[in-house]
């Protein structure tokens, strides 16, 4: 395949295209580009480019970025403009897919010319095989081997302890088994052979595996005929068929018809491609007719073969589009992620050409970084003395798995040092996107690892540093330690009468008691506050009352103010958080007692399931270091990037093994160790595998990577794992003249690493409840004033029309109703509908919910109020809800036209008018720099302590901040008001700030902005210098192209975040 170095700009647009990426080359951009070039120069129709790639995510992002081009390019001015805009127009029929996406599309639009049923219903298979595998147990199995089947089931080894595990491999092995593709069962099949058990060549074993594995296709099958199902698989191979003149006599009519339909075809990551999927894009887009094909991809990431992906297919598919359908090669070579130091470093490890064996057919080209005036990421201050790549030398400890703790403390020191957590001076600093310069935080920092228990020594050495973590996208939801400890609670609550259950349920999270505590308590009184609150429980059980219940056994136990926090509290309430919400949702929808919830918990807990359903939840707020597998990072980048793993590998199953044969074909083998070229095979491809996981791992960072290096011992031993075998090799011959010294530094950390945690202020927003102790006082000194005391609970609102209406009397309690001071009459008609709060109300919904990257997009009103965009069904919802509250003499269809026209343009107005505090309009901020809706509770005189022999009132102050955000590493507050005004001058703004006294409003938010900014980034923060300013923004009086009017900016000073001052006017 010959190579083109070409820029995109340069592709030639009549012929097929292979682009091959490395990691940070702009593969995306290519995409984007590639699609604005057909657009403008061939005058093709979006709807006319096919785009498929990998995921559901992939393809959100792809859209994103696409329509963000494509507004860019439209403000061209030449004459394809206008093609542009034609293509904006109709973004919405875009053919931007997932590869199940396509074919799902395929199969409806076409189900005549397919002999499909129109509307199938979708199944898993796996669900499906295990039903299917009892049935064949029970039924084909004793039918078919008679009285046989006994010495069958001997030879096998199926029964007792291995029986699950036999039903696993089987399981696995035909859910993965795809004929079509190829794909080949070992050993040969022999008929009728459990008739010869007794024979002296009988050859049985694997045997029944192999009938079984059939029989369960061929039944699944014709389950999913008769039922009108199919599965995700099923798309791809009726698709694939459908287009094979052999299999569909209407397949010539049916592929002339898709390729008038797609001119152009564009596969992204096309080394997750498979056998069936390379035949369908090359019978539509290769074989016949002028459409043309780019596929793209990177073979050095091709990381999930346990999903289907098939590399062979890759390489094959690639050489197969330039050898024989005159296919471009088009080769990125301009690394944009990672700094020149870490690239020279990279290109000598990986381009020497023994990573890549040219056995593998993958090869690997040197990046280079683009020129200096069009870097985006840089670095700025680098005062960590630690050069591009460190290896970390762990050498010197006798056994892998101390060497394993040592570099877990290694880590932990580093990042608290790189942190500058004992000093004001950051160590190093860097500019991201085109974005200010900023200071390293935690969430820039990524541990690698290659599989989960990897990490349990790193958490450990975090969790005693004190430093932050999180892990990303962790699947195991109901299989994580909360709950575990939520199902040993709630088993408890069913047997009240068992006293060793209830002892068990004080060792779990909720209750805390020690184990040494509990061994010297023969029991625990029914005065006890723990036994006290287990009686609580019993009551909401005995109800039903799981909102009630959930909410105490956060709330009431103190979880949600740990005493002391060992860095991993706020994930345990994180996790906690989502498994109760989902279990009230379900003892609620399914009308559930507490048995029927606890055995929902274990059904659920058996399902090792992988969706986003089962994903334990990411921690909201302060930055983390960021903890994942390298399957889970591809695609992603951080500036720095420990690998926290590999130092061992398992030894493997006694399952089927997995392997290639000399063709390229998948085998799977029930019986590796009696055949020695497979497990040859076997270990070749895992070793393959490995270098590819490495590739993608070490690619990651943007400017500091971090290395292991262990002691390898005198002879090669099965376990030891890829850092050992692979990388350190590879690092120790990796030179940049050959000659020269090694390409990474190499540090070694002493045996005894101990880190500091550093000073916490103590934090008076709540309260800290100690663990239950099972020692000392039950009851606390009753206070003699308990009668006399209240909670009296403050908004905004109960301040202001106290303020505003001169009373003397003390504010009402539990005030939550806000005072409408909002749209105050002036001159216009009293039965203007669209004036008043519930107006109002609505322009502030679209406000919260509205994509602002939508309204960026839009170049005027009207393209918000366009059928089919998430714009006009945010507005429809609004007037949905609140259309028949407004009072209008007009008919109701005139009103509902009206009402979506103005909401339509305030928005626009409101987030495409630039800021100059900002140097842009509010639609440029991103979604994850934003937060809607913020609601805060807070103590009036936090930490006090009730006067002496005086009457006590526990304060609150609560309220709704609309809009916090951050731009350039600042924070900013934003209300919206909707205030009707004689004009929207900075005097007549001023003169309603006052009149409303919406200054002692925004110095509240100040003060619940500060205590919650200064708890998630800890006391260092200095909430003055990194607050940039208020903002409220008048929406009737901006008007989209400056902030000369409706527009009210304030930095506020120390003094104005003095609680005092607000609460006793």
């Amino acid at each position: 395949m010959t190579a083109t170095h070409t820029s995109v700009d340069d592709y030639d647009l009549d012929r097929h295209g292979v682009v091959e990426a490395s990691a940070g080359t702009g593969k995306t951009y290519t995409i984007e580009r590639l699609v604005l070039r057909l657009l403008r120069e061939e005058a093709v129709a979006l709807e006319q480019i096919l785009i498929v790639t990998f995921t559901e995510k992939a393809t959100g992002d792809l859209k994103r970025r696409l329509r963000d081009t494509l507004d860019r390019a439209s403000q061209a001015n030449d004459d394809q403009a206008s093609l542009v805009k034609k293509a904006i127009e109709s973004f919405d029929q875009a053919s931007i897919f997932t590869i199940h996406g396509f074919c799902q599309r395929t199969l409806k639009d076409y189900a005549l010319e397919q002999s499909q049923d129109f509307r199938p219903a979708l199944v898993d298979d796996f669900d499906l095989l295990k039903v299917l595998l009892r049935e064949i147990q029970r039924k084909d199995w004793r039918r078919t081997f008679g009285s046989n089947l006994r010495a069958v089931l001997e030879r096998a080894g199926y029964g007792g302890e291995q029986a699950e595990a036999w039903d696993r491999n089987v399981l696995e092995v035909a859910k993965s088994y795809k004929p079509r593709s190829g794909h080949q069962l070992r050993p040969e099949f022999q008929p009728d052979w459990w008739r010869h058990l007794d024979k002296a060549d009988a050859a049985p074993a694997g045997q029944l595996e192999i009938f079984t594995v059939r029989a369960l296709l061929d039944k699944m099958r014709e389950s999913k005929r008769q039922r009108g199902q199919h599965s995700f698989d099923d798309m791809i191979a009726a698709v694939e068929e459908s287009l094979d003149p052999a299999q569909n006599a209407n397949a010539v009519r049916l592929l002339g018809m898709l390729r008038e339909r797609y001119r152009y075809g564009i596969v992204d990551e096309f080394q997750d491609t498979d056998p069936l999927q390379w035949r369908i894009f090359r019978r539509i887009f290769c074989e016949a007719g002028d459409s043309k094909l780019f596929i793209v991809g990177d073979p050095k990431q091709a990381i999930f073969g346990f999903r289907g992906a098939d590399l062979p297919t890759y390489l094959a598919a690639a050489e197969e589009m330039t050898a024989t359908y005159g296919a471009d090669a088009h080769p990125l070579v301009e690394n944009w992620r990672s700094d020149p130091d870490l690239l020279d470093a990279l290109n000598c490890l990986f381009g020497d050409g023994e990573w890549f064996s040219k056995e593998t057919g993958i090869r690997y080209l040197p990046v280079h970084p683009p020129d200096d005036d069009k870097r985006q990421s840089y670095k700025g201050e680098d005062h960590t003395d630690r050069a591009a790549l460190t290896l970390v030398d762990v050498t010197n400890n006798e056994t892998i798995k101390k060497a394993l703790k040592h570099y877990a403390r290694f880590i932990a020191y580093e990042i608290d040092r790189l942190l500058a957590r004992h000093s004001d001076k950051p160590l190093l600093s860097f500019t991201l996107k085109g974005n200010a310069e900023r200071p390293l935080h935690a969430g820039d920092i990524c541990i690698l690892v290659m599989m989960r228990r990897d990490a349990e020594p790193i958490t450990q050495a975090l969790d005693t540093a004190g430093i932050p973590f999180s892990f990303y996208k962790q699947a195991g939801l109901w299989q994580s330690e909360e709950a575990i400890h939520l199902e040993v609670m709630l088993q408890a609550l069913t047997r009240p009468e068992d006293r060793s259950s209830f002892r068990k349920a004080l060792l779990t999270c909720f209750f805390r008691v020690a184990p040494a505590d509990l061994a010297h308590c023969p029991d625990v009184p029914m005065q006890h506050p723990a036994r006290q609150l287990y009686q609580t429980w019993l009551g909401y059980v005995e109800n039903r009352q799981w909102s009630a219940l959930f909410r105490s056994m956060l709330e009431d136990t103190g979880l949600l103010f740990p005493a002391t926090d060992d860095g991993g509290s706020g994930r345990r309430v994180t996790t906690l958080r989502q498994l109760l919400a989902t279990l009230e949702e379900a003892g609620h929808g399914e009308n559930l007692d507490l048995l029927g919830l606890l055995d929902w918990i274990r059904r659920r807990r058996q399902q090792r399931g992988t969706g986003e359903a089962d994903m334990q939840p990411d921690e909201m707020g302060r930055a983390k270091v960021k903890i994942m597998t390298i399957h889970a990072s591809k695609g992603l980048e951080f500036p720095i990037v420990f690998l926290g793993g590999g130092f061992t590998k398992g030894l493997g199953s006694k399952g089927p093994a997995k392997y290639r044969d000399d063709d390229g074909r998948l085998i799977f083998d029930f019986t590796p160790d009696a055949n020695p070229d497979a497990k040859k095979r076997v270990n070749d491809d895992a070793q393959s595998e490995y270098r590819r996981l490495l590739y993608v791992a070490l690619t990651r960072p943007m400017f500091k990577l971090y290395l292991p290096k262990v002691q390898r011992p005198a002879r090669t031993v099965a376990w030891l794992g890829p850092v050992g075998t692979i990388l350190l090799p590879a690092l120790e011959q990796a030179c940049p003249d050959k000659n020269g010294p090694l390409i990474a530094d190499v540090v070694v950390p002493p045996l005894a690493l101990a880190v500091v945690k550093p000073y916490e202020k103590p934090d008076s927003a709540a309260p800290r409840i100690a663990p239950i102790s099972l020692t000392g006082p039950l009851f606390p000194r009753i206070d003699g004033n308990l009668s006399k005391r209240r909670i009296v609970i403050r908004s905004f609102s109960s301040m202001a029309r106290h303020h505003l209406s001169n009373l003397g009397e003390g504010s009402s309690f539990g005030e939550q109703t806000p005072l409408a001071l909002d749209e105050t009459p002036t001159t216009l008609d009293q039965d203007d509908p669209l004036r008043g709060p519930v107006f109002g109300d609505m322009v502030h919904t679209v406000l919260e919910s509205i994509d602002f990257a939508e309204v960026g997009r839009a170049t005027a009103p009207d393209d918000l109020c366009r059928a089919g965009t998430h714009a006009r069904k945010l507005l429809d919802q609004a007037l949905k809800a609140n259309l028949a509250k407004l009072r209008s003499r007009v008919p109701i269809d005139q009103l509902e036209d009206a009402c979506r026209q103005q909401i339509a343009t305030l928005v626009w107005q409101a987030l495409r008018t630039p800021l100059q505090q900002l140097g842009g309009p509010l639609c440029e901020i991103p979604k994850e720099d934003r937060r809607h809706e913020v609601d805060f509770l807070f103590p009036e005189r936090p930490g006090a302590a009730p006067p002496a022999d005086t009457r006590w009132e526990e304060g609150f102050v609560t309220g709704f901040m609309d809009l916090l955000f951050r731009k350039n590493d600042q924070y900013y507050l934003l209300d919206w008001k909707t205030n009707l005004l004689p004009a929207y001058t900075a005097e007549q703004i001023e003169r309603s700030m006052a009149d409303s006294d919406y200054h002692r409003q925004y110095r509240l938010y100040l003060h619940a902005a500060r205590r919650w900014l200064e708890r998630v980034h800890g006391p260092k923060f200095s909430f003055l210098d990194r607050f940039g300013g208020v903002y409220y923004l008048y929406v009737r009086g901006l008007n989209g192209r400056d902030d000369t009017i409706g527009v009210y900016f304030h930095r506020p000073n120390a003094k104005e975040l003095e609680l005092s001052e607000l609460l006793n006017p």
